[in-house]
């Protein structure tokens, strides 16, 4: 979810929740910024790690989140196991699609 506050800066927020039934332990966000690229970068979060059992959530919010900026094909959550959990493709559109409407719109600037 993308929003604006009236100082005119991007705010994202991520509701982060484990739909399976073994517990994980979420440890951090990526971005991705290529397909076939190792590159990544790592978004520090206030809540995360965090040990999510079935059903629980975690409930993030950046006040700053610059990385939508750079155009990004990706964005996972990663646990300690090394598993990798994707936003979905659909979503990813979406959220890049308000970000760039709220650009165009003037209701945010530019980072």
């Amino acid at each position: 979810i993308v929003t604006t506050d009236p100082r005119k800066r991007l705010r994202l927020h991520f509701n982060i929740v484990n739909t399976g039934r073994r517990q994980i332990v979420a440890k951090g966000i990526y971005v991705k910024y290529k397909w076939f690229s190792k590159k990544k970068g790592i978004v520090f979060c206030k809540n995360l790690p965090k040990m999510l059992t079935e059903g629980d959530s975690i409930y993030e919010m950046f006040d700053e989140f610059d990385a939508i900026a750079d155009n990004p094909c990706g964005i996972a959550v990663y646990d300690t196991t090394g598993n990798d959990y994707w936003m979905k493709r659909k979503n990813l559109r979406e959220l890049l699609t308000s970000y760039n409407e709220s650009l165009r719109n003037g209701e945010i600037e530019v980072p």
